[in-house]
């Protein structure tokens, strides 16, 4: 099914790599384990955080909606967004975003970032991931909903790596509608207000469709980082499983999705827009 190739053309891309062992040098003295980072626990609200310069990107990754699209974040650039759960409060600030690039493993890599802010100028420097260290300085905007900076890498695939970079919160929660196929679909999306430990946001609500007997009372599950939504939606006969990033301005979502139970010839699969209503 299409969600299910998308998912599995983002694990190949991002596998990790293979090799074999070195044999083992002859032991030395026993030297005191260096300080652990200390735990960064996830909180505030659900940012997208993007790269302004593409330069390097696949042919046809920014799309006219502005979208990265998504089959393609696992490749190009070794750095192409952060999404999921940043806290700007003042003072001590943090972030536990999932990266996407060809540099990072996909969905379960995270970088998790401690920083300070101070007046509207936020620093984050992000533990090692992959031996790549993620720096970024922003300044807020006003309403605070909103920044704009640069980002370095130093270490590992991504060594050298640096440019524009700018952020913005993302509120999921809201009516969706369109059509999936010939079937119109209407999306109440509600979201958690608060992350899981790996930056997730939990997402909720119903589903309704109109003119099939599939999903009756049909309910949203599952969960989204940033601008990218990994929902389900479920019946007691049915489930759907999607693949969703919303555009930039917020105001519409490309969706891929596919029938993993039960069956219902006109919602099988497919690629569609949903518009927030």
């Amino acid at each position: 099914m299409q969600a299910r190739l998308v998912i599995a053309v983002l694990a190949a891309i991002c596998g990790p790599a293979c090799g074999g062992s070195s044999p083992s040098a002859p032991s030395g003295p026993d030297l005191p384990p260096g300080p652990t980072p200390a735990p960064i626990v996830a909180s505030g609200e659900n940012w997208s955080l993007r790269l302004n310069d593409f330069t390097g990107a696949p042919a046809n990754t920014i799309s006219p909606g502005g979208l990265i699209i998504i089959p393609t974040y696992g490749s190009g650039m070794p750095l192409l967004a952060l999404e999921g759960a940043f806290n700007t409060s003042m003072g001590s600030v943090s972030a536990v975003l999932q990266p996407f690039g060809r540099c990072f493993d996909w969905d379960t890599n995270r970088v998790r970032f401690t920083g300070t802010r101070s007046g509207n100028t936020v620093e984050l420097e992000g533990q090692p991931n992959q031996a790549q260290v993620v720096r970024i300085t922003l300044t807020m905007s006003g309403s605070g909903d909103a920044a704009e900076g640069t980002y370095t890498i130093s270490g590992g695939c991504a060594n050298g790596s640096n440019g524009r970079i700018s952020g913005r919160r993302v509120n999921l929660a809201s009516v969706w509608t369109g059509m999936m196929g010939t079937i119109p679909v209407r999306l109440d999306m509600l979201m958690a207000p608060a992350p899981d430990p790996d930056g997730n946001f939990n997402v909720s609500g119903t589903a309704a469709f109109t003119g099939t007997p599939c999903f009756a009372n049909a309910e949203i599950t599952r969960r989204a980082r940033g601008r990218i939504i990994f929902p389900d939606i479920l019946s007691a006969t049915h489930r759907m499983e999607l693949i969703a990033e919303v555009w930039h301005d917020l105001s519409a979502m490309k969706v891929s999705w596919a029938l993993t139970q039960g069956s219902c010839s006109e919602l099988q699969g497919g690629d569609t827009t949903l518009f927030r209503q």
